[in-house]
């Protein structure tokens, strides 16, 4: 059973109930696998996938994000549609530094926010921005982060 603990991380517990399997990778006889293909789905399913590329559809709010996206589109927001500061959008920014505030206790403000579109582009922007500095990952993390350190 795995289980989380917050700002901790993940556990396995009763270690000791878990058959014990003494196999190798050479050993093994199963098909290999095509890490270069884009087949999203394949025939397994997983209790627990650790996939970090794809979002659980079973808990995705997705009414709440229909929602969201209604309210957005149906104002006139034509500011949609053209550039906008480099950082992010500056109402989102503050926003999320009112959430931090409010939900953490974190004192922040929005000129301290930047927004990005992936983490690759976010850890990027950090690496040049503090490229004199050294740096500390979890393991196991997130695999691009790891080729762009």
């Amino acid at each position: 059973c795995i289980y989380s603990k917050p700002r901790s991380g993940y556990f396995v517990s009763d270690i000791e109930a878990l058959p014990i399997i003494n196999r190798n990778h050479s050993q093994l006889n199963g098909p290999s696998l095509d890490m270069t293909s884009n087949n999203r789905h394949n025939d397994q399913s997983y209790q627990y996938a650790f996939n970090l590329s794809e979002i659980d559809a079973e808990y995705f709010p997705m009414q709440q994000f229909r929602k969201y996206a209604r309210d957005v589109f149906e104002d006139d927001q034509l500011g949609l549609l053209q550039h906008t500061n480099p950082k992010g959008e500056w109402s989102l920014r503050q926003e999320i530094a009112h959430y931090l505030f409010n939900s953490r206790g974190v004192t922040c403000h929005p000129e301290q926010i930047i927004i990005g579109s992936s983490t690759e582009q976010l850890i990027n922007l950090l690496t040049d921005m503090l490229s004199k500095e050294q740096f500390i990952i979890e393991n196991p993390s997130y695999p691009p982060i790891k080729q762009v350190l």
